[in-house]
């Protein structure tokens, strides 16, 4: 399977979600979503793809593409790609979350599963595109290394979770909260700018951390403090009652899932032929089984022990997406009753 195939298949996905949040969300936040998301992700990526040509740049890029396309096919291939994930970690987490009455509608909440959901996809995506030579990495971060496969480290799921939420958190506070009706809603715009003007003017090591750090910190708080409600723009739903095109619609995230689901597995067992590297899929699985309401959490909780107890070290982050949802939600409910 080349990157031609698989933009093929990213293109097919981003349109069958633009349709899902067109009638689930209505027309308004479908354009500014897709819009802003498009623009998000083109600005990255050119900076990335001609990082290699301009080795004058203070930051260079710490990966570089193996692949021989075009740079604007290039460009806009990863782009669909951050586009489709912003989305789709924003479904499932919305689903995850509306297990507990306690995190359902918030926006803080959602911000954390969807950072994590976006971690867990870059994990099964880079330990497939690692190996099969669609990049590679110019360092490695040995933090945590051995509890990953296929060569996969730390910082690229960081990457993934601090980007997508550098995108959401403003999107959200904006477009979805009570602020989208205030004049000075613009400011959270300033959210992205402030990780990238800290590697900039102070470094992109400890200053970048400490930045990183102090964001996931101010997210918990929010999440446990002052959770924020959703507040979205009123619209003319399109789809009423229990029709099939109303169901078929409601599983459109689910679809796009199978599909990089079905790619990834392709790639690890028949091109690369490394079935090892199916355990950087067991995350996600887990966020998706999270996000099905019918299964209960504290199956889905015993399930990945027993994954943990199986792979040893290498199964201990498909354990970690249940376990993280029931501490949080029992600690608000304890602090709910207190």
């Amino acid at each position: 399977m080349t990157v031609l195939h698989l933009f093929s298949f990213a293109f097919i996905g981003l349109v069958l979600l633009v349709v899902h949040s067109y009638f689930k969300r209505g027309f308004r936040l479908t354009l500014s979503f897709f819009l802003f998301s498009f623009i998000v992700g083109m600005r990255k990526e050119a900076g990335t793809f001609l990082g290699p040509a301009l080795s004058n740049m203070r930051y260079p890029t710490p990966f570089i593409y193996t692949t021989n396309y075009p740079l604007l096919f290039s460009v806009l291939n990863t782009t669909i790609g951050w586009m489709l994930a912003f989305y789709l970690s924003w479904c499932i987490a919305e689903k995850i979350v509306e297990r507990s009455a306690r995190l359902q509608g918030k926006i803080f909440p959602t911000l954390l599963f969807a950072g994590m959901v976006i971690a867990a996809l870059s994990y099964a995506i880079e330990a497939t595109a690692i190996n099969i030579g669609w990049w590679k990495w110019v360092f490695f971060d040995l933090h945590l290394a051995g509890y990953l496969v296929g060569g996969v480290h730390l910082f690229a799921l960081s990457a993934w979770f601090y980007f997508a939420l550098n995108f959401l958190t403003p999107y959200f506070l904006i477009e979805c909260s009570r602020f989208r009706k205030t004049n000075w809603k613009c400011i959270f715009f300033l959210i992205p700018f402030s990780r990238t003007c800290t590697m900039l003017f102070l470094g992109s090591d400890l200053p970048r951390m400490t930045h990183e750090f102090g964001t996931f910190f101010i997210l918990m708080t929010l999440v446990i403090t002052n959770p924020l409600s959703f507040n979205y723009p009123n619209f003319k739903e399109r789809l009423v009652g229990d029709s099939l095109v109303r169901r078929m619609v409601d599983i459109i995230p689910y679809i796009v899932m199978f599909i990089i689901l079905a790619v990834l597995i392709f790639i690890d067992i028949i091109q690369i032929k490394n079935p090892h590297l199916l355990i950087s899929l067991f995350p996600l699985a887990v966020f998706i089984f999270l996000s099905l309401q019918k299964i209960p959490v504290r199956l889905i909780v015993l399930f990945t022990l027993v994954i943990g107890l199986i792979f040893g070290k290498v199964g201990i982050s498909a354990c970690l997406p249940g376990l993280i949802f029931l501490c949080l939600d029992y600690f608000l409910s304890l602090r709910h009753t207190l």
